[in-house]
C-alpha cells in the first residue's frame, strides 16, 4: 500500500514540473498569438484576426493567466468595434478591465483605456466622458515613462477633438505632441500632418490644409496606410479643390475616397462575427481557468505533505464532487443567463430597428411633403410676384395679388418652420461665417414685411449706430431667421403703431471680433409677466380678442437658434405698452481692402453680370420654367428650356452656355445623373442645382456629381440672383 502511495506522488511531483514545462510553453505560445493578431489586425485581416484572438484566450484561460486574459479579451472588443457591434465590443472591454491586476503590462492597460475612448466616441458619449479615458490612458503611460503610448494617445485625442468640433483644444494637442511623434512615431508623422490639415480646412485657412495633406500623401509611409486615412486624405483635397473652384477635381477626390471607404467596408464585412458569437463564451473560459486554478492547488498539495496522501486523496474525491456539483449548477445559470440576454437582445433590436425605420419615414415624410407643398408654392409666388412687378397690371387688381402673394408667403414660412425646428433638434444647422452687408439684409428683410406692415398700417424706423460697419461677418443664415421671426411676430401683433429695429456696438477686440445688439421695439398690445416664459414654448400662443393665425414656433426657433451661438433672447414687455426683444450677435470685422470683401460684395450691387449670359434652364414643372425664364429674361439674361436631364444633355452638346440650373427631380434622367454625364463629358460651366427638398443628403449628392451650387425652392429674389451673380463671376475669371 505504501509502495503504491510513494509511486503516485513521484508521479504526481513530474506531473507538477512538466505542468510548468508546459504553463511556460503555453505562454510563449500566446505571446507569438498576440504578435500575430497586431500584424492581422493592422493589414485589415479582420476575420483573421478573430480566429488567432479565440485561440489566445483559449491558452489564456487554461493556464489562469490574468495578463493574457486582459489582452485576449481587448483584442476581441477591436474585433467587434470593427465589425460595429459596439455592445459586444464594450462586453468584452469591461471583461478584459476585470482581469487588471498589478501582473497587467501597464502598457497594455493604457492601450485598453484607449479603446474605452475609442467605444465611447463611437456612441456618440459626452465629450468630457470621452476626455477622462484619454486621460486616464495618458495617465497609465506617463507612470511607465511609455512615450510612444503617450504620442499614441495624444493622435487619437486630436481625432476625436476634431470630431467633437473642440478645434481650438485639438490644436494645442497638435503643438504638444508634435516633438513627441516625430522622435517616437517617426511612420505616423503623415497621420499627423491629416489631423492638421483637418484643422486648418475646419479653419478656412486653404493654403496650410493644402501643405499638410500633401505632405501626409507625399510621406514615405503613404504607400502602406490603411483605407480609413486614404479616405481622409482624398475629403481634406476634395474640400480644398471645392472652395478653391476646381470643380472637376474636387469631384475626382471624392471618387477616390468613396472607393477607398467602399474597400475598407467590404474587408470589415468579411468578418464572421456568427462565427464568433456561437463558437466564444465568455463566461466558459472563466469556469475553465477556475478548474486548472484548483487542480493546481491540489498538485502543490501533494509536493507539501508527502505524509498526508490519503487525507489528500480524500480531499481531492469531495473537492472534485464539489467542483462538478459547481459546474453543473454555474452551467444551469449560464444557461438561464444566456436565455434570458438572448431575449434582452433580441429585443434591443427589434426596438433598434423599429426606432430607425421610424426615423426613416419620419424624414422621407418631412421631404416629401416639403417637395409636395414647395413645388406649388414656387408657382403661386414667381407668378405673383412677376404679376405685381407688370405696370399693365390695374392697380386694383394687384391688392387681391398682394393677398395671394402674402397668403403664399405665410404658407412657405409654415412649412420652413417645421423643418428648421426638426433641423435644429437633428444638429445639423451649420455654423459657416459668412459675409454679411447688413442694409441689404435689413432692406430685403423689411420688404418682406411691406405689405402686411401696410395692413396693419405700422411704421417702420431702422436705427443703426455708426460704429456699426456695412460689412461684418457671422452666422447669416441664423442672423436672417431670427430676425425674420421676431420682425414678422412685431408686425403681427402690432396696429397703428411702430416698430423699430435698432443695431449698436456693445463690445469690439483687437483681433476684430465684436458683439452687436439687436432691438425690435414695438407699440402693441404687450405681453403679461406670468406668459413671457410660455411664448418660448413649441406650439404656444397668447390668447387674443384679435385672433391673431400662427403655429407658436417662431419664439421657440428664435431661442433654440441663439442658443447655438452661445447666445439668448431677452424680452421687456409691459400690457398696453409694447414689448422690446434684444439679443446678441456674435460677428468679426473685416477690412474694406480686404480681396475677400470686395469679390463677395460685388454680386449684390451689380445685375449687369446677367446681360447677354446665356442659361439653361432644366425643370419638369412647365410653371417653374416660365417663372424662372422670365426672372432671368427681366435680368436680360437669355434662357433655352429643357425638360428633362437627357434632354439637357443633347442640348449642352449642340449649344454653348455660361450656366445652368438644374431641377433635381426629374423624369427620364434626374438633375444628379444629368450633371455626372455633363462633368464627365468635360463641361465646366458651373451648374447650380434647383429644388424643394431640403436634405443633407440631397446637398451631398450635389456636391459629389459635380455641381457648384445648391438654391431651395421658392427661393428669395436676392438670394437667387446673387448666387447665379457669384458662379457666373467665378467663371468668367477663369
Amino acid at each position: 500500500m505504501n509502495r503504491f502511495f510513494f509511486i503516485f506522488l513521484i508521479t504526481a511531483s513530474h506531473c507538477f514540473i512538466y505542468g510548468q514545462k508546459d504553463t511556460i510553453a503555453i505562454k510563449q505560445e500566446a505571446l507569438a498569438l498576440k504578435n500575430s493578431s497586431t500584424d492581422a489586425y493592422n493589414l485589415g485581416q479582420y476575420e483573421e484576426s478573430q480566429i488567432i484572438n479565440q485561440k489566445l484566450l483559449k491558452l489564456a484561460a487554461s493556464i489562469n493567466d490574468p495578463e493574457l486574459l486582459h489582452l485576449g479579451y481587448r483584442f476581441l472588443a477591436y474585433d467587434f468595434v470593427v465589425a460595429g457591434d459596439t455592445i459586444k465590443a464594450r462586453q468584452a472591454l469591461e471583461t478584459s478591465l476585470s482581469y487588471v491586476t498589478e501582473s497587467v503590462n501597464r502598457i497594455d492597460l493604457a492601450d485598453t483605456y484607449l479603446l474605452e475612448a475609442s467605444l465611447n466616441q463611437s456612441s456618440n458619449q459626452p465629450f468630457e466622458k470621452v476626455l477622462n479615458s484619454y486621460n486616464k490612458s495618458l495617465d497609465v503611460s506617463a507612470s511607465v515613462k511609455d512615450s510612444i503610448g503617450i504620442a499614441t494617445s495624444y493622435l487619437n485625442l486630436i481625432h476625436a477633438c476634431l470630431e467633437y468640433e473642440e478645434n481650438d483644444l485639438a490644436f494645442n494637442y497638435l503643438n504638444i505632441s508634435k516633438p513627441l511623434i516625430e522622435k517616437y512615431l517617426p511612420n505616423d508623422i503623415y497621420y499627423h500632418n491629416i489631423l492638421l490639415s483637418k484643422y486648418y480646412l475646419r479653419k478656412k485657412e486653404y493654403q496650410k490644409a493644402s501643405y499638410h495633406v500633401n505632405y501626409a500623401e507625399n510621406h514615405e509611409s503613404y504607400n502602406h496606410i490603411n483605407l480609413v486615412d486614404k479616405e481622409s486624405i482624398y475629403k481634406i483635397k476634395a474640400g480644398i479643390y471645392f472652395e478653391s473652384g476646381q470643380f472637376k477635381k474636387a469631384y475626382e477626390s471624392l471618387k477616390i475616397a468613396q472607393q477607398a471607404a467602399e474597400e475598407n467596408q467590404n474587408q470589415i464585412h468579411n468578418v464572421d462575427l456568427q462565427k464568433v458569437a456561437n463558437t466564444f463564451e465568455i463566461e466558459q473560459y472563466k469556469k475553465d481557468a477556475l478548474v486548472n486554478k484548483k487542480n493546481s492547488d491540489l498538485q502543490n498539495q501533494l509536493l507539501d505533505s508527502k505524509n498526508k496522501v490519503n487525507t489528500f486523496l480524500i480531499l481531492l474525491s469531495a473537492l472534485s464532487f464539489l467542483i462538478i456539483a459547481f459546474l453543473i449548477y454555474g452551467f444551469l445559470n449560464r444557461k438561464k443567463l444566456a436565455d434570458q440576454l438572448t431575449l434582452k437582445n433580441s429585443e434591443y433590436l427589434e426596438a433598434k430597428e423599429e426606432s430607425e425605420r421610424l426615423a426613416a419615414s419620419k424624414s422621407d415624410f418631412f421631404n416629401t411633403v416639403s417637395h409636395e407643398l414647395r413645388t406649388p408654392l414656387y408657382g403661386v409666388i414667381g407668378m405673383s410676384t412677376l404679376l405685381l412687378e407688370d405696370a399693365k397690371i390695374p392697380e386694383k387688381n394687384k391688392d387681391n395679388l398682394k393677398t395671394l402673394k402674402f397668403s403664399a408667403d405665410y404658407l412657405l414660412t409654415l412649412v420652413n418652420d417645421v423643418l428648421q425646428l426638426g433641423k435644429i433638434d437633428a444638429k445639423k444647422i451649420p455654423l459657416e461665417s459668412s459675409l454679411i452687408n447688413i442694409k441689404s439684409l435689413i432692406n430685403s428683410l423689411l420688404s418682406t414685411f411691406e405689405y402686411s406692415k401696410n395692413q396693419n398700417n405700422n411704421i417702420f424706423k431702422l436705427d443703426i449706430a455708426p460704429e456699426v460697419p456695412d460689412y461684418f461677418k457671422g452666422n447669416s443664415m441664423i442672423l436672417k431667421q431670427v430676425l425674420m421671426n421676431l420682425v414678422g411676430n412685431a408686425v403681427k401683433f402690432t396696429e397703428n403703431g411702430v416698430i423699430q429695429l435698432s443695431i449698436n456696438l456693445l463690445s469690439h477686440d483687437a483681433d476684430k471680433e465684436a458683439i452687436l445688439n439687436f432691438s425690435i421695439k414695438d407699440n402693441g398690445p404687450g405681453i403679461p409677466i406670468n406668459k413671457q416664459k410660455e411664448i418660448f414654448a413649441e406650439f404656444t400662443q397668447l390668447e387674443n380678442p384679435n385672433s391673431y393665425f400662427g403655429t407658436g414656433l417662431g419664439l421657440p426657433i428664435v431661442s433654440k437658434l441663439l442658443q447655438i451661438l452661445g447666445s439668448k433672447i431677452e424680452l421687456e414687455s409691459e400690457v398696453g405698452k409694447g414689448s422690446v426683444f434684444n439679443f446678441k450677435f456674435p460677428v468679426q470685422f473685416i477690412d474694406k481692402g480686404n480681396k475677400e470683401y470686395l469679390t463677395d460684395a460685388t454680386p449684390l450691387l451689380d445685375d449687369t453680370i446677367f446681360n447677354g449670359k446665356k442659361i439653361l434652364v432644366v425643370d419638369d414643372n412647365t410653371i417653374n420654367q416660365v417663372v424662372t425664364s422670365k426672372i432671368l429674361n427681366k435680368l436680360k439674361a437669355e434662357c433655352t428650356i429643357a425638360g428633362d436631364g437627357r434632354e439637357a444633355i443633347n442640348i449642352v452638346k449642340k449649344q454653348e452656355f455660361d450656366l445652368i440650373l438644374m431641377d433635381v427631380n426629374m423624369p427620364v434622367m434626374d438633375g444628379f445623373a444629368a450633371t455626372e454625364e455633363i462633368r464627365l463629358s468635360g463641361y465646366d460651366m458651373p451648374v447650380i442645382a434647383l429644388t424643394a427638398v431640403e436634405a443633407d443628403d440631397v446637398r451631398l449628392k450635389s456636391v459629389e456629381c459635380g455641381m457648384n451650387a445648391f438654391i431651395i425652392k421658392p427661393y428669395d429674389i436676392v438670394d437667387f440672383k446673387r448666387t447665379i451673380a457669384v458662379n457666373l463671376m467665378q467663371y468668367q475669371k477663369r
